[in-house]
């Protein structure tokens, strides 16, 4: 599985398709990218003018000078998160905005960052399932056996400028899983069948 968690590691996954298809169905066609390069940019046919050059620092820049309106995706490094929702936060303080902003970041429901620049502010969505992420040649990650993987933690959308909340978000129906038929013997006597669907 894929070592997402920590700061030293991996910081340049990039973010599936089919789950930014089902963000745009919801919120609207994706008309900046706040944290990319040319490369990873998620906007559909990028050019200059739906992301930041190189050499701009995203943190350091107003965002809405030119775009008050339209949809803006942010997918930072996750060990930028704390930056870049306060970043956000502050974005929407000093302007009435009518854009949207997505941040897609680790669920930090404990930390500071989280109840200071997210909560209150942005309607927060907890992901279910959990987000493939792809590497940076857009191959899947691989867990230890060779299968694609989800990262280790889950994961939040908060979108900015609508109406706060918190919910859970199914973005991709998944299969049940099956019951497993295990037998239970307590002493050598085997469980009724009514007790064994309770396992």
């Amino acid at each position: 599985m894929a070592n997402v968690n920590k700061v030293n590691s991996q910081q340049n996954y990039r973010t599936p398709r089919a789950f930014l298809d089902k963000v745009e169905e919801r919120f609207g066609r994706i008309t900046f990218d706040a944290a990319c390069t040319s490369i990873d940019c998620v906007v559909e046919e990028p050019n200059s003018g739906f992301f930041y050059d190189a050499g701009v620092d995203a943190l350091k820049v107003n965002w809405f000078n030119d775009r008050p309106c339209g949809v803006t995706w942010c997918n930072p490094p996750f060990a930028k998160a704390k930056a870049f929702a306060r970043k956000i936060a502050s974005e929407y303080e000093s302007a009435s905005l009518q854009a949207r902003t997505l941040l897609l970041v680790p669920a930090g429901l404990d930390t500071h960052w989280f109840w200071s620049y997210v909560h209150g502010r942005a309607l927060v969505l907890m992901l279910s399932p959990r987000i493939p992420f792809l590497n940076p040649d857009l191959t899947p990650v691989l867990d230890s056996k060779g299968r694609p993987a989800a990262i280790n933690r889950p994961m939040m959308l908060a979108v900015y400028g609508v109406e706060p909340g918190f919910e859970r978000w199914i973005w991709q129906p998944t299969q049940p899983r099956k019951k497993k038929n295990v037998k239970v013997e307590l002493q050598g006597t085997v469980l009724p069948d009514q007790f064994q669907e309770n396992l």
